[in-house]
């Protein structure tokens, strides 16, 4: 995918289809993880630098969009205004914790295999939230759909849609071209 936003574009990163289901993988024989079978896939990027990395799941024939906000914030033991966090876009309504279990986990193993740091992240460092005004679909087979919106409609504006989550305004709405 292409952003026409040059600036927006060197603050996005964004994983394939298959990132967290490889996650979810057995590790390889010899491996202790499944992280090791992913870690190349972002050896040329430094995912901290970016201030959002878009997850695209399809987990239990359903799809849904996770958002990972401000990662680059980990990095820094100070406290902020701004903290990093996992924001989950699901049109059936799923809270999906194992989904933000996950990729704590991640996120903890790139910060030791790139930026040398040790640290456990718990909900503190990083929360996992969701919204629950997102657009949700009327059947059971829309969900693809959904999760192409919920991206296109992040994309457009970032700290736009973000923060009227944070004041619990509606998030996220159809517009017509």
């Amino acid at each position: 995918m292409e952003l026409k936003n040059k600036a927006l574009s060197e603050q996005v990163y964004i994983f394939n289809t298959f990132f967290y289901q490889r996650l979810l993988s057995k590790p390889v024989k010899g491996a202790t993880s499944s992280y090791n079978s992913i870690k190349n896939w972002t050896a040329k990027v430094d995912i901290f630098s970016k201030k959002y990395i878009i997850v695209p799941i399809h987990e239990n024939l359903h799809w849904y969009l996770v958002v990972i906000v401000n990662p680059g914030l980990l990095l820094q033991m100070a406290e902020t205004i701004e903290q990093p966090y996992i924001l989950c876009l699901d049109s059936l309504g799923g809270t999906h914790p194992t989904v933000f279990k996950v990729l704590r986990s991640y996120l903890q193993q790139e910060l030791l295999a790139r930026k040398g740091l040790d640290l456990a992240l718990t909900t503190k460092e990083i929360a996992g939230k969701y919204s629950s005004k997102c657009p949700k679909q009327e059947n059971l087979w829309d969900c693809g759909v959904y999760l192409l919106h919920y991206a296109e409609v992040f994309l457009r504006n970032p700290s736009g849609l973000l923060d009227s989550i944070q004041v619990g305004a509606p998030t996220i709405t159809c517009t017509p071209r």
